[in-house]
Order: C-alpha cells, then sequence, then structure tokens
C-alpha cells in the first residue's frame, strides 16, 4: 500500500511538474508573438 502510495505522490509530481514548464514555455511563445506583432506594428 506504501508503495502505491509513493507512486500516485510522484505521478502527481510528475503532472505538476509538466504543467508549469508548460505554462512557462506558453508564456514565453506568448510574449515572443506579442513582442513580434509590436515590432511590426513599428515597423508599418
Amino acid at each position: 500500500m506504501n508503495t502505491n502510495l509513493i507512486r500516485v505522490t510522484n505521478l502527481n509530481n510528475d503532472f505538476y511538474s509538466n504543467l508549469k514548464f508548460s505554462r512557462a514555455q506558453n508564456f514565453k511563445f506568448v510574449a515572443s508573438n506579442f513582442m513580434n506583432h509590436l515590432l511590426k506594428g513599428f515597423c508599418r
């Protein structure tokens, strides 16, 4: 039973760390898109 509990906890930790990572990646992507949009606006 303890091993199952540990396994589930590890899965949860992996899930949350992946979620944080993907959120950071999304933020970088959105920020770069926003900067490109601003640069295009200034270039016009």
